[in-house]
């Protein structure tokens, strides 16, 4: 028997995440800080724009969770702990997460309003990969250039952007069929 806790908040009634959901939210997030980070660091050396790789490893692994958990929040959860990681492990700005609650309810809200969360290959694309990828991607170049004064040529904005785009329709992809996969395994 596993032990439920309810949230309600601003996505409605959230159906209870029991103790696989946590964990599950939990471990992908670690991968993320853990596995994602690391990647994108040591390719930066050799692509200083690969800002899409970043992205993809994100977005790989929220559709992953959202497919595997498959409950309003979820998205939610996963960004929030993954932030807190960040925070806690290198010191995040704490500026950063007003920017990331932005794109993270725009892919929730999308989420949450169809009839069954993260169901279909095209939910999830829209939801996080373009609502909360994209989004996202937008909030990271505003940060930048608002907060460390750099100043980037609108056509290295809208490459970057088209390369965030490209990053989180391919996580989508993989994810959603990644996540299908593994469905089985935590029900």
């Amino acid at each position: 028997m596993t032990t439920q806790t309810g949230v309600r908040g601003i996505f409605g009634s959230i159906r209870s995440f029991n103790g696989i959901d946590v964990i599950t939210i939990g471990v992908l997030a670690v991968l993320f800080r853990v596995v994602g980070m690391p990647i994108y660091r040591v390719t930066s050396v050799a692509f200083p724009y690969n800002i899409g790789l970043r992205f993809g490893i994100d977005i790989f692994l929220g559709v992953l969770v959202v497919v595997l958990v498959r409950k309003k929040g979820t998205l939610l959860a996963y960004t929030l702990v993954w932030w807190l990681i960040n925070f806690f492990a290198e010191g995040e700005d704490l500026v950063w997460l007003i920017g990331m609650w932005f794109p993270m309810i725009a892919g929730e809200w999308y989420l949450s309003s169809r009839p069954t969360y993260a169901s279909s290959l095209k939910d999830v694309l829209i939801g996080v990969g373009i609502l909360y990828g994209l989004f996202f991607g937008f909030v990271y170049w505003v940060y930048l250039v608002t907060f460390y004064e750099l100043v980037f040529a609108i056509p290295v904005i809208l490459a970057s952007i088209a390369i965030v785009a490209v990053g989180a329709v391919i996580g989508s992809w993989l994810g959603y069929q990644f996540g299908n996969r593994l469905r089985p395994l935590t029900q």
